[in-house]
């Protein structure tokens, strides 16, 4: 039985031998059957339908073994033939494949919509890069990789969420790195933060300065007449007004002096000061601090004290 099957594949044309062979899941030798026929029969009358049979050998090999490289090696050498495009629509198939796989990334999916959107159509390939862009944003967990999905994808349903996200995001790196620079940056883009009011009062609080004619941490001045300065300095707060004022502490409750002490008092952004029109009474407390506060936030305290120091 097996000898006749193989006189009659010895005996069947070039082409049907190739196509017969492939389909008894012989296509490698197929494959070097073809191509060796093809290099000694040059011209041959049979070499259309042999090169044709050897394209559907190459695409069986391509397909079980998932290689692109395959598919577009056929393209280029045989850009002219009839089938070809079929062999492109093959292509586009197996990529779609590999690209739906779980461990695709975004990149994966976006060379698939360059390389073959115009050759199958996949509306569903836009919900495909959406889902792949989400999990890498997710997986970096970054203000940046959060800001570039919500940008690349603003009708997502995702977006709201994604939002939330870049918000926590830029507060953790705001933290990490410590800086004047990023606690600015975070208010500047995200004037809403749900943290916003914390970080402009700890800009406040880390990187303002209390200047009055005394020395100590805190400061305890033996007296300040009428004519002493009182100040604080501090970097502005883009886009948010900072309040100041002297005010006098009776232990945790602050309590507003007499407004004659806020005449000569000036305010401009970043800077607060004024000059005692009368001498800081001691009689009744001895602690005063300059009330610093963003808009309504909670406020924050420098400091001082007013007695005398023992001899």
């Amino acid at each position: 039985m097996w000898l006749f099957l193989i006189l009659g594949i010895a005996s069947a044309s070039p082409e049907n031998r190739v196509t017969r062979m492939v389909a008894d899941g012989h296509h490698e030798d197929a494959i070097w059957i073809a191509e060796g026929w093809l290099e000694r029969h040059e011209g041959h009358a049979n070499e259309p339908l042999v090169i044709e049979a050897l394209i559907g050998a190459w695409v069986t090999k391509a397909s079980l073994e998932g290689d692109l490289a395959i598919f577009r090696g056929l393209r280029e050498r045989f850009a002219d033939h009839t089938t070809i495009k079929r062999v492109h629509q093959k292509e586009a198939m197996i990529a779609w494949a590999l690209v739906s796989e779980r461990t695709s990334t975004r990149s994966d999916v976006e060379t698939w919509i360059q390389d073959y959107s115009d050759v199958i159509k996949k509306p569903e390939s836009m919900t495909l890069i959406a889902d792949r862009g989400y999990r890498e944003a997710k997986a970096m967990d970054s203000s940046g990789a959060w800001s570039l999905f919500i940008k690349d994808f603003p009708y997502d349903d995702r977006v709201s969420h994604a939002s939330e996200r870049e918000e926590r995001a830029a507060y953790r790196e705001m933290r990490d790195d410590g800086s004047l620079e990023r606690y600015q940056r975070l208010l500047e883009k995200y004037p809403n933060h749900i943290h916003s009011d914390l970080v402009a009062r700890d800009i406040l609080k880390k990187w303002s300065v209390l200047d009055v004619p005394c020395e100590g941490e805190p400061p305890r001045c033996p007296q300040l007449p009428a004519g002493s300065q009182i100040a604080a300095r501090w970097d502005n707060i883009k886009n948010r007004t900072v309040h100041a004022r002297l005010v006098a502490r009776l232990g945790t409750v602050v309590e507003a002096l007499d407004p004659s002490y806020q005449e000569l008092a000036q305010l401009t952004p970043g800077f607060f000061s004024l000059v005692l029109a009368t001498d800081l009474p001691t009689e009744w407390t001895q602690f005063y601090a300059i009330e610093l506060q963003v808009e309504q936030g909670k406020p924050f305290l420098l400091p001082f004290e007013v007695q005398h120091l023992a001899p």
